[in-house]
């Protein structure tokens, strides 16, 4: 017999897509705006607001089924795309917006030390590696891999991604090993060339 829980765990995953769709930086502040907010705790299922710990410890201890669950809603949402409009569902979106990495300090230094140091510590398990930082292995590379190893019926002809794929290695990467016949990504300013433009 499951244990009486004080809050529905639906409930802390309502309340953290709401954190991602308002774009709320810290669990402190989702709580500040779920305590005077009856609609969105009504939404959310709670009468009562959990504290910061307890989001703390629902995403520790259900963080593998959370994921589980959004690799296995495409199995459910890709037919529903196809009936919609067959050549809109054959475009695979990549937005990377939503991952935060912490980093004590912003630079590429100290990102490329936590790399080196992941890689490390996590060389006998690749997948793991994979699953703990996004970007030990060439963005979008690893993610594509999990995806469609996941996915293996699912062939999308397009891919639609951020800024953050402009890189010509990950055109040839999308175009030549993802079989992609069109990749869709804006221009990255930060790409440019410091030369001094002709003409």
């Amino acid at each position: 017999m499951a244990a009486k829980r004080d809050y529905p765990l639906t409930g802390f995953l309502s309340a953290l897509i709401l954190q991602k769709i308002f774009s709320i930086p810290m669990d402190s502040l989702l709580i500040l705006l779920l305590k005077p907010c009856k609609e969105l705790r009504v939404f959310c299922g709670f009468s009562k607001v959990p504290d910061a710990p307890l989001f703390t410890r629902f995403k520790l201890g259900f963080e593998d089924y959370i994921e589980l669950m959004f690799q296995q809603m495409v199995d459910y949402t890709e037919p529903i795309c196809q009936q919609i409009h067959s050549s809109l569902a054959q475009i695979l979106t990549f937005d990377t917006s939503g991952i935060e990495l912490y980093v004590t300090e912003n630079n590429p230094k100290t990102l490329n030390a936590l790399i080196r140091k992941l890689k490390a510590y996590y060389k006998d398990n690749p997948i793991l590696l994979m699953k703990i930082n996004p970007l030990v292995m060439p963005l979008p590379s690893n993610r594509c891999f999990l995806f469609f190893s996941l996915h293996p019926d699912f062939h999308p002809d397009t891919f639609l991604g951020n800024f953050s794929f402009d890189t010509s290695e990950t055109y040839g990467m999308l175009l030549n090993d993802f079989h992609f016949s069109k990749a869709l990504i804006p221009y990255n300013p930060r790409n440019e060339s410091t030369l001094k433009k002709v003409g």
